[in-house]
């Protein structure tokens, strides 16, 4: 007998009834993936460290690879209750405790989900997500941007200096937009930071006051020019960019096209020297289980092909030139 066929047997031996099975308690899941929603929910890959924090998730290990070659989701996390209403709030809290893990989560989409009317008042219909559309984010100009400039400035947290430097600029990118933060004396735009500590490894916490008065819990994970900031539970990563070469802002930069993230190459759409139009596709990346379109972004000729069907490439990696027309 199949295992469901001996359930089956033995409720009836035992003369089990459906009026003696009762409902205790709600439960709502989570479902924790490494994608960007304001990035039309690409899939990030890289690894996530110590996600899980002082939260207990059976089989999971302090450390996740996520590669190209799996779906992208890294935990179910469930939470549940004798309300609905209070197992969304443990959810809402298991959400926010997680530490920061070095690559880009829908955590803050969840909790957006999680935290709105319709969706705690169970008024959502089947297309409810498809009419709010695509979420767009950014933290440049919030809190975590102002704890990411005083924690690089200041040796992210390691080797506090006491005589740091008087007033300095730091640059911070967040996907494509780029923000320049002036830090003096652990302040920041008027926030302070404080209590600063170890969690161990590449990770700190600390206290940040706002300039209205509040205070505001911040965690912090580093991982060479990266900061991956938890503020108040919800997040950003942010790359240092003070010193990095600028980018090229001219036609020929734009004619750049580089693989957004880690996959396998499955389908190359142009040849060297062939005329191309803004939009025409000109390659395929297959990554966790799903094809990305990479299309021209001006109008010109292919200048270089590096890549061809079947190659591994990394992210940002170089695949294909355009010469601007």
């Amino acid at each position: 007998h199949s295992f469901v066929d001996t359930l089956i047997l033995h409720a009836k031996k035992k003369k089990a009834t459906q009026e003696l099975v009762t409902i205790r308690n709600h439960a709502v899941e989570a479902r924790l993936c490494a994608e960007d929603p304001s990035d039309e929910f690409r899939p990030q890959t890289g690894t996530a460290h110590n996600v899980w924090g002082a939260l207990r998730i059976d089989g999971a290990g302090d450390t996740i690879p996520v590669s190209g070659d799996y779906d992208s989701m890294l935990a179910k996390i469930i939470a549940d209750a004798p309300t609905r209403s209070e197992a969304i709030g443990k959810l809402i809290k298991q959400l926010e405790d997680l530490r920061p893990t070095g690559i880009r989560t829908n955590r803050n989409f969840l909790l957006d989900i999680l935290n709105s009317s319709e969706f705690q008042t169970g008024s959502c219909t089947i297309d409810w997500l498809s009419r709010k559309g695509i979420p767009v984010e950014t933290q440049c100009t919030f809190p975590h941007a102002y704890a990411a400039a005083i924690f690089l400035d200041h040796g992210a947290g390691k080797q506090w200096r006491s005589n740091s430097i008087p007033r300095s600029l730091i640059m911070l990118k967040e996907r494509m937009a780029t923000t320049k933060l002036v830090v003096e004396n652990f302040r920041c735009n008027g926030y302070e930071m404080h209590s600063v500590k170890s969690l161990g490894g590449d990770v700190v916490s600390a206290s940040m006051n706002a300039p209205d008065g509040t205070s505001h819990s911040v965690v912090a994970r580093f991982s060479g020019n990266q900061v991956h900031i938890v503020v108040d539970g919800r997040d950003a990563l942010f790359e240092d960019v003070t010193y990095a070469p600028a980018e090229r802002k001219d036609a020929a930069g734009a004619g750049a096209i580089r693989a957004p993230m880690a996959g396998k190459i499955i389908k190359v759409a142009a040849t060297a020297g062939a005329t191309v139009a803004k939009g025409d596709l000109l390659v395929v990346l297959e990554a966790m289980k799903m094809e990305h379109e990479l299309r021209a972004a001006t109008d010109g000729t292919i200048d270089t092909i590096s890549i061809k069907p079947g190659d591994q490439v990394a992210m940002r990696q170089l695949l294909i030139s355009v010469k601007p027309a």
